[in-house]
């Protein structure tokens, strides 16, 4: 094996074929293609399809495919982007939509991990408010 530093500090391992290492932590939200003794990633691709073509063009016969931790990067922010009949402002839909708005923003919320609604604005949290607002429009959470 050889071993080498990632992007983030950590140690990665790569095989002996000279290739640097893969780290997960690397890639978040896309997909990984690890050996079949499940030690070393041999491929990375944000999409499905292109990395079972990869894995097959390697000729590994029995691989692990899994999502890396995290979504990809753009993600966040396209979701977090006010969709159709939804306010540039996202105070003004929580307002229209949450009973004492203004209450509710400022008390700590296990649904964001004990955070205030209104710390997450502006920030990457705002995704999750978001998706929380469109989950009650749609009746899906309650």
């Amino acid at each position: 094996m050889v071993s080498k530093k990632s992007k983030n500090g950590k140690k990665a391992t790569s095989p002996s074929n000279g290739k640097p290492a893969i780290n997960p932590a690397d890639y978040p939200g896309q997909w990984l293609a690890w050996d079949s003794a499940r030690r070393n990633v041999i491929a990375v691709n944000a999409d499905l399809k292109a990395l079972l073509k990869e894995v097959e063009k390697l000729g590994e016969s029995d691989p692990w495919v899994e999502s890396a931790p995290g979504f990809q990067p753009g993600f966040l922010e396209e979701m977090s982007k006010p969709k159709e009949g939804e306010s540039e402002n996202i105070i003004d839909d929580i307002k229209s939509t949450i009973p004492d708005a203004e209450e509710w923003l400022d008390t700590p919320n296990i649904f964001f991990w004990g955070e205030k609604p209104r710390d997450l604005i502006g920030t990457q949290g705002e995704f999750h408010l978001r998706q929380m607002l469109r989950e009650l429009w749609s009746g899906n959470f309650s």
